[in-house]
C-alpha cells in the first residue's frame, strides 16, 4: 500500500491504526486489514465530509462577496452548465 501510494510505510500503518480506533477497519492476524461494510457508518462519514466541503465552499464564496441568498443560484447555474 505504501509503495502504491508513494508514502512512508509508517504513514500507512498509522492510518490503519486510526481506522481501527474509529471502527472503520478491522485486522485479521495473518490475513490483513479490511474496511468494514457498515453502510450507515459510510453514509455518516460521507455526510460529514460533504458538510466540511460545503462549509469551505460557502466561506470561500462569501469571501468573494456573495451572500447566503446568492449562493444557491450559483450552485444551480453551475450544475445546469455541467
Amino acid at each position: 500500500m505504501a509503495h502504491q501510494s508513494n508514502v512512508n510505510p509508517n504513514t500507512v500503518q498509522r492510518a490503519y491504526r486510526v481506522m481501527e480506533q474509529e471502527g472503520t477497519a478491522h485486522t485479521l492476524k495473518g490475513r490483513g486489514t479490511f474496511i468494514r461494510e457498515d453502510y450507515d457508518m459510510i453514509r455518516r462519514f460521507k455526510n460529514e465530509m460533504a458538510e466540511k466541503a460545503l462549509k469551505a465552499f460557502v466561506l470561500e464564496v462569501e469571501a468573494l462577496g456573495y451572500n447566503k441568498e446568492e449562493i444557491p443560484s450559483l450552485i444551480r447555474d453551475y450544475l445546469r452548465n455541467q
